[in-house]
């Protein structure tokens, strides 16, 4: 795709590399700074130095708010587990940290942007699917992957309802 994308919570930088290659530029983040170095020299080691920009902070928190990516992707950690350790525990649902980045990355998406997630089927996704309604996204589910006994690993994609964001205009649009 043309344009800026953000791999949100970066880690190791394997969704990075690939968004660098497709996309005009790309920003990962972390709030590890070992994950932004493991990241930064996985781009550099592709060639990718040139359109990749990698930054330490916490969520998107660094970033001015507006209008700014295409696309924000993140594997964020999801396990339903309540632990320091900020690189696998997603809080006591799963959701805590995905509901963070979303509430980050909707602040700063293009009006035709998008945001795609990794989910565990274990995590609390009808709190997570209210949670994007009251932000005005609406979401498919693009891909599902069984990987253990009782979890399924769900790609989510979530956009803004435009008709719902444009008031008027959707109106005159459905008329």
């Amino acid at each position: 795709g043309r344009g800026l994308a953000c791999d949100l919570g970066c880690g190791a930088g394997l969704i990075t590399v690939e968004l660098a290659k497709s996309w005009d530029e790309c920003l990962a983040v972390d709030v590890c700074f070992d994950a932004c170095t493991t990241t930064w020299l996985r781009v550099r080691s592709k060639g990718l130095d040139a359109r990749t920009h990698v930054l330490c902070c916490d969520g998107l928190s660094a970033i001015r708010e507006g209008e700014i990516f295409d696309l924000v992707a993140s594997n964020p950690p999801y396990l339903p587990v309540e632990d320091e350790d900020v690189s696998w525990s997603g809080g006591r649902g799963g959701i805590e940290v995905a509901a963070k980045f979303i509430k980050h990355a909707v602040k700063r998406l293009k009006l035709r942007g998008k945001i795609v997630l990794v989910i565990s089927s274990l995590s609390n996704l009808e709190e997570l699917i209210r949670l994007c309604d009251r932000l005005g996204l609406r979401y498919r589910v693009l891909a599902r992957e069984h990987v253990g006994l009782f979890e399924d690993l769900l790609v989510i994609a979530f956009w803004r309802d435009v008709f719902k964001r444009e008031g008027a205009e959707a109106r005159d649009v459905q008329a």
